[in-house]
């Protein structure tokens, strides 16, 4: 009988997986959503040719209306048990990821929210992580979706567990956001994670190092053609506040039926970037003359008093204080023009939002800049970790699993030895071979001294050079594994902002030059 039943299944289906692959690869939706609402058991049928599930097709697809149908066949009252819709769910592809993987890594909040819930009833499903351990949370910051990145952190009132924010090679998501270039994201980590600031993964960086690896991420490391040397400083960026991006975010989500964004036809692109240049100097300067008004209101008496003594009035650059907005005047004017002859203003303005968020993200990882210089940082000890993770560490202790090996390495500390045992399991997606691994361990070994100022130096960033030397002095003594101080290493590789940069602040330090 009970052989029967199983021949029977196989039979049911196996038609209806080729019948719903028929189905999406026509594009004909309204067949899969009818397989959906009529038979319970198509909520968790792997389509083989897409590696998903129907709903993960509708949601990588962008058919956000189709996976919502989908959605709700699943959800359905009474139609079928819980355990079935949270199995439904969870249903992971190849990679183990589910539906709210798919939806976060493509910034659907729409879907985020209907997976989740309204009342946030199925909250545990931002928990669940994929082969390489990652949360939903996680495929969102490292896929730079601020929007639903700030609903599935707020939903655990932006107190995420640290688990939720480590994958499996040890990259937690401000090293994602940083190395991808994510700036803006990564200072609105920074403001609800800092403890995040001093986390080293399995090669033994901490984000300060990773920022160094990104030259582009400021001025002085990037190329900037002739019109766009003049425009640079001609372009007014806001520094960028955390708290306010993440309640517009999160107002974004709340209304997520209304879009806020207009196409426009692409021979229009000059004349938007022009008007919304307009627009913001037009506040910059209405700002600019509020201030103005209020200083002479409130300060009449002290500059009075600095007249009288012969102080005058503190200019700032070449011009007086109520010559500022005048300047602001002129610039906008200046900028308007270039626009209209067909200069890329967007792309300046982008380029220097961008050299301004990592500047925000430099600026707060140097508060506690200690641990990433000396290398004596690793798991924070001021946060609180799930008990999960120590049972976890205390299973790797006894031998019964290797794939965390980053800890290990954070044990040995100072050991140098590459060992077989501390490179992390390769997962199914990975193409080198061990000793490919063990070649790339030995020359991060070699390069194991090499602080975030040896990488700054040695990628041409001369703010972040000026600014380590100038919160720590003695690391100009410090050397390489190869012997070599930080003037070597700007020198071997040719940055020549850099080395006139120290030769201005270290002319008395013969030794360095000799």
């Amino acid at each position: 009988m009970g052989a029967e039943v199983s021949t029977f299944l196989s039979r049911e289906v196996v038609p209806e997986n080729q019948a719903m692959a028929r189905f999406i690869s026509e594009g004909n939706w309204e067949k899969v959503i009818e397989m959906y609402e009529n038979n319970p058991t198509s909520h968790i049928h792997t389509i083989e040719e897409y590696q998903g599930t129907a709903l993960h097709v509708a949601v990588d697809m962008d058919e956000v209306d189709v996976a919502q149908y989908l959605l709700r066949a699943i959800l359905k009252p009474q139609e079928i048990s819980k355990n079935e819709k949270i199995k439904a769910l969870e249903k992971g592809n190849e990679d183990g990821d589910t539906p709210l993987h798919y939806a976060a890594s493509r910034d659907i909040t729409k879907m985020c929210v209907e997976i989740i819930g309204r009342e946030n009833e199925r909250m545990y499903l931002a928990s669940r992580k994929n082969k390489h351990g990652e949360t939903p949370l996680f495929q969102a910051a490292i896929n730079g979706r601020k929007e639903a990145f700030a609903y599935l952190s707020n939903i655990s009132d932006n107190s995420a567990p640290l688990q939720d924010l480590v994958g499996n090679d040890g990259d937690t998501i401000l090293h994602c956001a940083i190395r991808n270039e994510y700036f803006d994201l990564a200072v609105i980590i920074l403001h609800y994670y800092d403890f995040l600031s001093i986390f080293m993964n399995k090669d033994g960086e901490y984000p300060l190092h990773v920022l160094a690896t990104r030259p582009s991420a400021f001025k002085s490391s990037t190329y900037l053609s002739f019109w766009e040397r003049i425009l640079y400083p001609c372009i007014h960026v806001e520094q960028l506040d955390a708290r306010s991006s993440m309640e517009a975010l999160l107002e974004k989500t709340k209304n997520h039926h209304n879009s806020d964004e207009v196409n426009y036809p692409k021979n229009y692109t000059v004349l938007i970037a022009v008007f919304t240049l307009l627009k913001d100097q037009f506040f910059t300067i209405l700002c600019g003359i509020g201030k103005l008004r209020m200083q002479r209101k409130n300060q009449g008496d002290l500059e009075n008093l600095s007249n009288r003594i012969g102080l005058g009035t503190r200019q700032v650059g070449f011009l007086p204080p109520n010559h500022q907005t005048i300047l602001q005047f002129v610039k906008y004017h200046f900028v308007l023009i270039l626009g209209l002859l067909g200069q890329d203003i967007k792309e300046v303005r982008n380029t220097k939002k961008k050299h301004e968020c990592s500047r925000q993200v430099f600026k707060a990882l140097m508060q506690r800049a200690d641990e990433a210089l000396t290398g004596s940082g690793g798991v924070p000890t001021d946060v609180e970790i799930d008990p999960d993770m120590y049972n976890v560490y205390s299973q790797w202790q006894q031998g019964e699993t290797s794939d965390l090996g980053w800890l290990k390495k954070e044990k040995e500390g100072k050991n140098t030895e590459v060992d077989e045992k501390i490179l992390p399991l390769s997962g199914p997606s990975d193409t080198i071979g061990k000793k490919n691994d063990v070649e790339a361990a030995e020359k991060k070994n070699n390069d194991k001294r090499e602080t975030a100022f040896f990488v700054a130096a040695r990628n041409g960033i001369v703010e972040m050079v000026n600014e380590i030397l100038s919160q720590k002095p003695m690391v100009i003594r410090e050397t390489n594994s190869w012997g070599d101080n930080v003037l070597h290493v700007a020198v071997r590789n040719r940055k020549s902002l850099v080395v006139k940069s120290l030769e201005t602040k270290l002319r008395r330090k013969r030794q360095l030059w000799q």
